[in-house]
């Protein structure tokens, strides 16, 4: 369970744990806590920044942008392939997450993640970034043509009180890509990147108070047993 919440704290652990099981107090996940090395090293990738919230009206409302700069330890996945960025948006009523592996930074491969990410949950409302203004301008040309009445919102670099949302989640997604790397013994942080953002999006959410999956699907994720379950009930074959 506690690899589940991707080495969440106690009570995102203590939430995960009660899913799955009744009558465990919280004293014993603080002592299986003590016991989890990925959980004591806690090595991020870079620090969370803590600033004041956005209100958003609904899910897909506002979606927020920004890019993580990962050339310090960028992954050769192949001799063609070497990912040095990751996209990481956020709804930022449910607060669900969306990552994606970059090549590069440029406004035409950005695009590409985001015209994926639209064509599959629905354009945004409103789009923020608090990127450059010659990369946003570059982003809306890319996307305004096939989503003409999306609205981009552009803040000041870094202003932790138009951003404040994201800049947290990329702390957040940080440290448990780092805790993946190191309870897998891996350096391919492309590899961890898919199973760590399930992790965020299937734990509790101190602000909303469920997961992110529920508040954007209205139900949790079905497990293996829950889906045959269902197979069975239903007489699929």
């Amino acid at each position: 369970c506690h690899e589940a919440v991707s080495h969440g704290r106690r009570d995102k652990t203590l939430a995960e744990v009660n899913s799955h099981y009744s009558w465990v107090p919280k004293i014993v996940v603080e002592i299986y806590l003590k016991t989890c090395i990925a959980y004591q090293v806690r090595k991020p990738l870079k620090h969370p920044v803590v600033s004041k919230p956005i209100i958003s009206l609904g899910v897909m409302t506002r979606l927020q942008i920004d890019l993580i700069d990962m050339r310090t330890r960028p992954d050769f996945v192949s001799s063609d392939i070497v990912y040095s960025w990751i996209l990481h948006c956020i709804d930022h009523f449910s607060k669900f997450t969306f990552a994606y592996l970059l090549k590069n930074k440029s406004a035409v491969e950005v695009a590409s993640k985001l015209r994926k990410l639209f064509f599959s949950f629905g354009p945004p409302h409103l789009l923020h970034s608090d990127n450059g203004a010659e990369f946003v301008a570059q982003v809306i040309v890319e996307l305004k043509t096939l989503f003409p009445d999306m609205c981009f919102i552009r803040g000041r670099p870094r202003h932790l009180q138009s951003q404040g949302c994201i800049e947290r989640a990329n702390g957040v997604l940080s440290v448990a890509l780092g805790k993946w790397l190191d309870t897998n013994h891996s350096t391919h942080w492309s590899d961890g990147l898919l199973p760590v953002v399930y992790g965020i999006n299937t734990r509790v959410s101190s602000t909303t108070k469920t997961t992110p999956y529920e508040t954007m699907f209205g139900q949790q994720p079905r497990s293996n047993s829950d889906f045959w379950k269902i197979v069975k009930e239903n007489r699929i074959e």
